[in-house]
């Protein structure tokens, strides 16, 4: 499933024991079990500490606290200071938030630790993966509703009303301007976009931050050798700025085809616009020089192996769980509706999950039924 490349070459698992000190398997033992203690805890209200999704965990007022702080912070209260193992929760920070240590709220930076465990002094569950990724529920869902679907369809203003909701967009197909009026509106775009669209929406004080994201795809002839512990689905390299990548290709049983890579790195800069200007500015012929040049220590013959390499520049990857801002009056006044306009996003549960976007647009569509006044129980 994972494999790790340090010291020269690679290892099972992301935090190998062979490259880890005593002191590293110490302090990992005390964060498991601090792990494993808040994924057994329930409150009055028979709730867990950490859920997915955020709306159905614990409101202890400790727990709540946790959001005050940084990750940083409180490994430091705790006194988890190992490199090796601030490096593995530092990387899963990254890796789900886009936020280093510094910039994870604790709240956050646990939950994804512990939110996992689905019975106390279990593993961590497992989750699911397809080659299309999150594109599979997309299009499970859309199937329920057939051709109701438009698609092709860039909306360029959503306008609230006392009694109706104007919709203005574009038929990309025929380039023609359209207007929808509608009694309700269920706006899911993420809070940056929503900004730019919604008529009157107020203005969050930059409570939602977002990181840009670098995604690349290497196709490859033939998959080069790299030293130690052989090919995984995540393969991560420990002295890297980015995340390493996956084999999207894993899931296939032909073996006579290309291979193909997806690479990521994110970039949790205090100051993100400045890091979207950058990202924006470099070039192609520079993302693939960083690429090679990062994961060339692991694969002397990557670039002989590349049949091409394609590039994609996420300015807005994901929302960032800063301290402060899960349990802060942002995220809740975000979330209420605007008029006859009601949001849904997975940015509205502060975490970047599926099962945070699938609550909001349940929770979204029961306030436009309960509005509307008709009876209904609910999902929730």
């Amino acid at each position: 499933e994972e494999r790790l490349f340090a010291d020269g070459r690679w290892h099972e698992g992301l935090f190998p024991k062979e490259v880890a000190t005593a002191e590293d398997l110490a302090q990992m033992e005390r964060f498991q079990a601090t792990v494993a203690a808040f994924a057994a805890r329930r409150d009055d209200a028979g709730r867990r500490a950490f859920a997915v999704p955020v709306a159905r965990a614990s409101r202890d007022a400790d727990l709540l606290a946790l959001d005050g702080i940084s990750m940083a912070a409180w490994m430091a209260r705790e006194g988890l200071t190992a490199p090796f193992l601030r490096w593995w929760v530092e990387y899963a920070c990254r890796d789900d938030f886009a936020c280093l240590l510094e910039t994870t709220s604790a709240w956050a930076g646990l939950h994804y630790f512990a939110a996992r465990i689905a019975v106390p002094g279990d593993e961590p569950s497992g989750f699911l993966t397809w080659p299309e990724g999150n594109g599979r529920l997309v299009a499970h869902l859309a199937r329920s509703v057939g051709d109701r679907i438009v698609s092709g369809a860039v909306v360029t203003a959503v306008e609230p009303g006392r009694d109706r909701v104007v919709v203005r967009w574009i038929d990309a197909a025929t380039r023609t301007r359209r207007r929808t009026t509608a009694e309700h509106v269920i706006c899911a775009l993420p809070r940056y976009a929503a900004r730019r669209v919604v008529t009157g929406l107020p203005d969050d004080g930059g409570s939602f931050r977002t990181s840009p994201w670098v995604v690349a795809n290497l196709t490859l002839d033939v998959e080069p050798a790299s030293p130690g512990y052989p090919t995984a689905w995540d393969n991560v390299l420990r002295d890297s700025e980015a995340l390493g990548y996956v084999v999207a290709t894993h899931q296939s049983d032909r073996a006579e085809r290309d291979a193909v890579w997806t690479w990521y790195r994110p970039f949790p800069d205090a100051d993100t616009a400045a890091a979207r200007r950058r990202v924006l500015a470099t070039p192609w012929a520079a993302w693939r020089d960083a690429i090679l040049a990062d994961l060339g220590p692991a694969h002397h013959e990557l670039e002989r192996r590349i049949v091409s390499l394609d590039v994609l520049r996420w300015g807005h990857g994901m929302v960032r769980p800063e301290p402060g801002f899960l349990f802060g009056p942002a995220r809740a006044r975000a979330a209420l509706p605007l008029g006859r306009v009601h949001f849904a996003a997975a940015d509205l549960g502060g975490l970047p999950l599926f099962e945070e976007a699938q609550w909001a647009g349940v929770r979204a569509a029961e306030e436009v039924l309960a509005a509307r006044g008709v009876a209904f129980t609910s999902s929730l």
